[in-house]
């Protein structure tokens, strides 16, 4: 009986495949997860902002952070247009008109 030091060509050939169909099966699994929990990750993020912004309002006479017009003053848009709001809602609406 002849005694063996190591592996085989045709053994390593194996491992090697073997090991390589693995990583084929394993990797798009693992991209799968990390897109999951990124997408995880944006959700609560979203969801601590709008908390956030419903705790300003609340602070704040129901005015959303990040809006500065108000009803009853006057407005110049960048095309010229002269805008004066009667309520806050439409004061926002102009906002969003000027910054788009």
């Amino acid at each position: 009986m002849m005694i063996r030091k190591g592996f085989s060509l045709t053994e390593c050939v194996v491992l090697v495949v073997v090991l390589g169909l693995l990583t084929a099966v394993v990797a798009p699994m693992l991209g799968a997860a990390r897109n999951r929990m990124r997408g995880l990750s944006s959700a609560e993020k979203l969801m601590q902002i709008g908390v956030g912004g419903a705790m300003y309002a609340n602070d704040n006479t129901g005015r959303m952070f990040g809006y500065s017009w108000r009803a009853g003053e006057t407005y110049t848009m960048p095309n010229g247009l002269v805008r004066n709001p009667t309520s806050d809602q439409e004061a926002g609406a102009y906002q969003n008109e000027e910054i788009l």
